[in-house]
């Protein structure tokens, strides 16, 4: 009959057609901004590295893992429930929003405590110093990420590429910069800490919202309830290369943790720029299908190994005749650890899918 509405079927028909082109443009835009963020880290990465000694570059890298060692416990979790929710909810959002937030002012205080009295007790007040500023790499995560996950779920991918990869070129610019002045650990330093506040402004500028003092504890609960396992997965599996940093430099030196932070930059750089993707565009693409994750995780998995196994197996080949020549003598030591680091993909990839899922 002329005018009536469409059927069930025709409706969802629609709806998974929707859902797949979001999901693709969305994805292709998720891709660029990993791209841009990352080849403008690997660029200053290793033009610090060049510039700065070993022990620098080191001292510099175990500072910095601290703060992304507890970032993930405000980067995902609350960010992660509010991309669950397919509808926005405002009392719900800005539940998440003030729940980040505060977490992230607070693990942020932890981490000054804790530099306060690892220089105390070890007497390096440089490595004091730079642990208070890094304190400030969760906090900025924290007011920005539940913003971040409004974003993405309206699958306004494209914004968050421009606003996130002009942040990273600004601050590997001033990381490179500071290198170049002479200014030691620090240059990695204000690298990290300047793309995280960078990030924060650009996002809370793009999202054009403000929470305000709206909170409900009912909503706290069940934001917490998805919020907490998140977190702690992402911590667990995200943190490892943070925490093993800090125990070589703890146990072998700031030189050792300098070599190791090289090593490990080239697995990082490919799992998040070839990876990463594809597992962040699936949870706001299962929110709104879930009965499809099943059929789905077969698939993203053969799409992850298409994309991974080149890529790892022939960075494991090249990275031990590269890195001396592109870094100078100094840097032979990281290109022995580089192989079997990259083989770390094997459990990374049937292990990602199901964390969204």
């Amino acid at each position: 009959m002329t005018g009536s509405l469409p059927s069930r079927s025709a409706r969802g028909c629609g709806l998974a057609g929707n859902l797949k082109q979001a999901t693709l443009q969305g994805s292709f835009w998720l891709f660029l901004r990993f791209a841009g963020r990352q080849g403008a880290n690997m660029l200053a990465f290793f033009v610090m590295a060049a510039l700065l000694a070993p022990q620098e570059f080191g001292l510099g890298s175990i500072a910095a893992a601290v703060g992304y060692a507890v970032r993930p416990l405000v980067y995902r979790g609350f960010r992660d429930a509010v991309i669950q929710h397919a509808e926005a909810d405002r009392l719900v959002d800005a539940t998440a929003w003030w729940l980040n937030a505060g977490l992230g002012l607070a693990i942020g205080g932890i981490v000054v405590l804790a530099g306060l009295a690892a220089g105390a007790i070890s007497g390096q007040d440089d490595l004091a110093v730079l642990l208070v500023a890094c304190a400030s790499i969760p906090f900025f995560t924290g007011i920005s990420a539940v913003s971040e996950g409004r974003i993405e779920r309206r699958f306004e991918q494209k914004s968050l590429t421009l606003v996130q990869s002009v942040a990273s070129v600004l601050a590997a610019i001033a990381g490179i910069a500071a290198a170049l002045a002479g200014w030691g650990a620090w240059a990695f330093v204000i690298n990290r800490v300047l793309e995280s506040a960078l990030i924060a402004a650009g996002i809370l500028l793009l999202s054009r919202w403000w929470p305000g003092f709206a909170f409900s504890a009912p909503a706290a609960v069940r934001l917490s309830r998805i919020a907490l396992p998140v977190m702690m997965t992402a911590t667990l599996g995200g943190s490892f290369v943070h925490l093993s940093l800090m125990i070589v430099g703890g146990v072998l030196g700031t030189a050792a943790a300098g070599y190791f932070r090289v090593a490990t930059q080239i697995y990082q750089f490919l799992i998040q720029t070839l990876c990463a993707p594809v597992v962040q565009m699936i949870l706001p693409a299962f929110a709104r299908a879930p009965e499809r994750a099943a059929d789905r995780y077969p698939d993203a998995v053969a799409l992850l190994a298409l994309i991974a196994f080149p890529a790892f197996f022939g960075a494991a080949a090249i990275a031990p005749d590269l890195l001396p020549p592109l870094l100078g003598p100094a840097w032979v030591q990281p290109g022995l650890p580089a192989p079997p680091l990259s083989l770390g993909t094997l459990p990374f990839l049937p292990a990602s899918p199901p964390h969204p899922v």
